[in-house]
């Protein structure tokens, strides 16, 4: 108490009302309210499960930084990059470093991707990439924006289009 910090080492579960949190180490810091757990930390929410090495997690905004290769898997869609937050409330989050986005019918890429999972969209910058699954297209660029429940995609910036067929 004397250093407002609270942690665990030996393994340990954080609970609240919609997200159990396990890991190998946590640590808690009274004032920020943040939480940093490190080693195996497995997230389960009833929508989603987000695994990652180090998490960091602030129990008054609900928002979730990832600090090395984590995943975010849910029914509707895959998630994986290397740096990014997550926002639990609202369900927006932002990826960086090997970042990607795959859903049933689409996997997008790039440098640093936005993505509402509410609105089901999404929003790549620099080194772009959509591949189509159901329509055999791959599409590169500088930016994309993407939505699932319209069936769109837009890719602007040195945009090529490639179109894959049987017999490739």
């Amino acid at each position: 108490t004397k250093n407002n910090l609270a942690n665990y080492i030996g393994g340990g579960t954080i609970v609240s009302k919609d997200n159990t949190l396990t890991s190998e180490k946590g640590y808690y810091f009274t004032h920020t309210k943040d939480v940093a757990f490190k080693k195996n930390v497995v997230l389960v929410n009833p929508s989603y499960t987000m695994k990652s090495d180090t998490l960091v997690y602030n129990t008054k905004t609900k928002i979730t930084h990832f600090l090395g290769p984590t995943t975010i898997t849910s029914k509707q869609d895959f998630i994986y990059c290397e740096h990014g937050f997550y926002n639990t409330q609202t369900d927006f989050a932002q990826f960086y470093q090997n970042a990607y986005i795959l859903t049933k019918k689409q996997k997008l890429k790039g440098d640093s991707l936005f993505y509402d999972k509410k609105k089901r969209t999404g929003r790549g910058y620099s080194h772009v990439s959509i591949t189509d699954t159901s329509q055999n297209i791959i599409i590169t660029g500088d930016y994309c924006f993407t939505s699932e429940l319209n069936n769109l995609a837009l890719v602007t910036g040195h945009a090529v289009l490639m179109q894959i067929n049987k017999k490739d």
